[in-house]
């Protein structure tokens, strides 16, 4: 991938087939957003804010996930998904992203109309290496530095090294303001600081049970910055619809992919 959008992008990759897969599986809040170039068949997805099933046909954004949501994977589609860092989007896009936040949006709406040519491309062509090339011209032509939103990754990234953190409080910022805070989070992010927060206390919780199965649960909520396990079992409930002792055994592959990818974005934000 290109350096400078391997700042901002964690991955370009063609969608995967879950064999014998049926049925809805869950997706859980990981602080990205996504753009599916969809050249093939439609599938179905959860709609979180309207209580709604989607059956959705073209290329979309998928805004950041403030709850866990489902999808129902289909072996047909053809499709290449781009999953943006945290806040990352806002390098590529001019909406403000609470918008879109728990949202499946028509692509165009957000990457304007030339994500037609880049269909039409893509669709064309055999060659998977040409394919992204052509995807990662297109996403350089859309990039812009904007000094706010290279701030709010800054602060993104500052969470991460320190995903036990409650408040922001506890990171003790000069010259602190939570409610310009929040402003600047909500619009280049698509989250409260504190909801973001949660998630990534949530998902490094979700990394300790991965990579210490045989730990107690009570270890693992202590050293993930829970006051006690109650806490740690709530939370852990709402973002992901299971509780911490029952996700381990989840045999779902999207759900396991997805926990790789989170693993990842910790040790990358830590060692950059």
């Amino acid at each position: 991938m290109n350096t400078i959008l391997k700042r901002y992008i964690q991955h370009i990759t063609f969608y995967r087939a879950i064999a014998n897969r049926k049925g809805f599986v869950p997706v859980l809040p990981d602080g990205m957003t996504e753009l599916i170039l969809n050249i093939g068949k439609p599938y179905e997805r959860f709609l979180t804010k309207s209580n709604q099933i989607k059956t959705i046909r073209s290329s979309h954004f998928i805004g950041i996930k403030s709850q866990f949501t489902y999808v129902k994977p289909n072996p047909e589609i053809r499709a290449v998904i781009i999953r943006f860092k945290p806040g990352a989007i806002r390098m590529f896009v001019r909406c403000e992203l609470d918008a879109l936040t728990d949202e499946v949006v028509e692509a165009d709406q957000v990457f304007g109309k030339e994500i037609h040519i880049l269909e039409q491309k893509i669709a064309e062509e055999t060659d998977n290496h040409k394919i992204f090339e052509q995807i990662e011209s297109f996403l350089l032509s859309k990039i812009r530095f904007d000094t706010e939103a290279l701030r709010t990754i800054d602060d993104i990234k500052l969470i991460y090294k320190n995903p036990i953190y409650s408040t922001i409080e506890d990171f003790q910022l000069e010259n602190f303001s939570y409610k310009n805070l929040e402003r600047r989070f909500k619009k280049n992010l698509g989250l409260t600081p504190k909801l973001f927060m949660n998630i990534v206390k949530f998902n490094y919780s979700s990394k300790l049970l991965t990579l210490k199965p045989l730990q107690s649960l009570t270890q693992t909520g202590y050293e993930s910055g829970y006051f006690d396990q109650a806490h740690f079992i709530k939370a852990f409930k709402r973002f992901s619809g299971f509780t911490p002792k029952e996700y381990p055994k989840q045999n779902s592959q999207i759900l396991q992919k997805n926990q790789q990818t989170v693993n990842k974005l910790f040790e990358f934000i830590s060692n950059e």
